[in-house]
């Protein structure tokens, strides 16, 4: 079943994201980037769920980093970032999840597209020590702290790989002191916690050293002890006692080291030498520190804490703003699906002045329009007075039916229906609406006009397409906070050219029409009904639909019911009100049934 969050159009919802997390989107970018302000995304597949998730993730991501994280106090010492970074995206994480309802169902999901993509993974044998810890840190409070439950198996798989490849009493503080970021109320709080783990490391790991050195390591003939990780002190080839107990041989001996470690390796065999322990110490002699080669004796696990901390092992995990952007980035290369751009737009300036003329020729099919819409509104929104046989209030002039066993004397009063609408008016002005433009425009302002004056309706209105920084767009006419009286100059001078984006026009309308809180949300479009791809403007109505966005159109003298059922073919200005109120009649009042 699918998430409800990833329904509709992709473009739609990441708009409406992006703007309530105080940041910007926009589409059709090669490379996914931010600069602090808009993030920039590649054209992506509208209806494709894991495209959904990564960029809705991405716009959480960067959008609480933006908002959240002080870079200011952000640490210089490298092996102190890498920790801080880490931690910085879990807190900043938890804040956007506490700030914004649905915040930890969309981050989970954005955690869920990057395993499922591959970009999040299971931690194999050959990783580093450094991406080894990366990994716990990251996995582990991913899960525990963020609830993000996909990644609950790699925490256990990456703390596995920690414990065979660095100290056991550092990866156990380790686990105890990340945790803490669940207290940090803001970047500097990370920092300093970032900075004590990577002091606690420091300890660990000269801790680590001094155990390896012979001068503390037991007299002859004592017994071993085993260390803090469970791992017999034989097994650092150090053993002072007879070399042939060191023959690599997997059989415990009494009393002496070959138990297993915590990683279920067998501390004696770790270096995987046998025979001569004096090889046992020679760096071209020991196995790598992969988990592939079995678990590192104490002595390297201390080298691999000291090559971290060092920045000789650098290798952590990449960043997950930049897993996004390669994902994302890979998605946007592949072309096995039509994306429809998002336009940008662009206010219209006023015109010539002559909008008094216009307005003059369209005012008679205004009045008449606005007349016959208002009365049906006004009718709907009076309430009315019922008697039934059910209810809590007794209508006492009816009592006298109870006399003949009528049991209709209760009274109910049904409210009206206020009829709250949004209504966006398209208007095509492409080349093939050349000898039609003037009666298109003169339909959008008569109906435009009519809608003005009627309670709780808002309009908009614009043409497509538009030059706006040399890409077709949308020039906006009308605002929804505009009135006539401020934006009727605007709508002189349209001027027919260029190509028909129909279903990026559509797209924009819907972006802005879906966020409004109007009950009734209907989009309006005035054209010829030959759009560059009719295939889109099919896929874009179905979308819009889907979100409540109710299409009807009006032919400028052309039929459009190939793409919208619910249109109606005019061929000249007094036509229009008739053939306005039959549609709209029944978008406005579909409560009132």
């Amino acid at each position: 079943m699918t998430h409800a969050l990833l329904k509709g159009a992709l473009p739609i919802y990441a708009r409406m994201l992006a703007e309530s997390c105080g940041v910007q989107v926009e589409f059709g970018h090669a490379i996914p980037e931010t600069d602090g302000i808009t993030i920039f995304l590649p054209d992506l597949p509208v209806d494709d769920p894991t495209s959904k998730a990564l960029a809705f993730g991405m716009i959480m991501h960067e959008a609480g980093h933006v908002t959240e994280t002080a870079f200011s106090v952000w640490p210089s010492n490298p092996v102190v970032d890498d920790m801080a970074n880490r931690l910085e995206d879990i807190r900043m994480e938890g804040c956007q999840i506490r700030k914004y309802p649905g915040g930890r169902q969309r981050l989970s999901m954005m955690v869920d597209g990057l395993v499922s993509t591959g970009y999040f993974g299971s931690p194999s044998g050959e990783m580093t020590p450094n991406e080894a810890m990366a990994a716990f840190v990251l996995y582990r409070l991913r899960a525990n702290v963020l609830g993000q439950k996909a990644v609950a198996q790699y925490a256990d798989i990456a703390e596995e790989q920690c414990r065979k490849l660095l100290p056991e009493p550092a990866v156990t503080r380790l686990d105890v002191l990340m945790n803490e970021v669940i207290s940090c109320r803001n970047t500097a709080d990370v920092v300093t916690l970032a900075t004590e783990i990577v002091k606690m490391l420091e300890e660990e790991q000269k801790k680590a050293e001094e155990e390896q050195n012979p001068s503390n390591q037991p007299e002859q003939g004592q017994p071993d002890q085993q260390d803090q990780s469970g791992s017999a002190s034989g097994g650092a080839g150090n053993q002072q006692g007879d070399p042939s107990q060191q023959s690599g041989s997997n059989q415990p001996q009494q009393g002496q080291p070959g138990k297993q470690d915590q990683s279920g390796s067998a501390a004696g065999n770790a270096t995987g030498q046998q025979g001569d322990p004096s090889t046992q110490n020679d760096p071209t002699q020991q196995q790598g520190a992969g988990a592939g080669s079995g678990a590192p004796d104490p002595t390297k696990k201390a080298e691999n804490l000291k090559n971290i901390l060092s920045g000789q092992d650098n290798k952590g995990m990449v960043d997950v703003g930049d897993l996004l952007k390669e994902a994302l980035g890979q998605i946007g290369k592949q072309r096995h699906y039509e994306s429809i751009k998002f336009p940008k737009s662009v206010k219209a300036t006023k015109g010539d002045g002559h909008a008094s003329e216009m307005l003059a020729r369209v005012s008679a099919e205004t009045r008449a329009l606005r007349r016959r819409l208002s009365n049906e509104m006004e009718a709907v929104a009076q309430s009315h007075r019922r008697i039934g046989r059910t209810g809590t209030r007794l209508a006492t002039n009816r009592l006298y039916r109870l006399e003949t066993l009528n049991p209709r004397v209760f009274e109910r009063v049904e409210q009206g229906i206020a009829v709250n609408t949004a209504v966006t008016i398209l208007i095509d002005a492409s080349g093939s609406m050349s000898s039609r433009i003037a009666l298109a425009v003169d339909a959008a302002l008569g109906l435009y006009a009519a809608l003005d004056k009627l309670y709780g309706v808002s309009a908009a209105v614009a043409t497509f397409p538009a030059n706006v920084d040399g890409h077709e767009g949308v020039k906006v006419l009308a605002d929804f906070n505009d009135t006539l009286r401020t934006c009727a100059d605007c709508f002189t001078g349209v001027s027919a050219a260029g190509g028909t984006p129909m279903a990026e026009a559509m797209l924009w309308a819907g972006s802005n029409l879906v966020p409004r809180k109007e009950e009734r949300k209907i989009l309006f479009i005035c054209t010829d009904g030959e759009p560059n791809n009719g295939e889109r403007v099919k896929q874009m109505k179905q979308m819009l639909e889907e979100e409540g966005v109710e299409i009807m159109c009006l032919g400028i003298g052309h039929d459009a019911h190939d793409y919208f059922p619910d249109s109606r073919t005019i061929h000249s200005i007094t036509e229009m009100p008739h053939a306005v109120f039959q549609m709209m009649q029944r978008k406005l009042l579909r409560h009132a049934a």
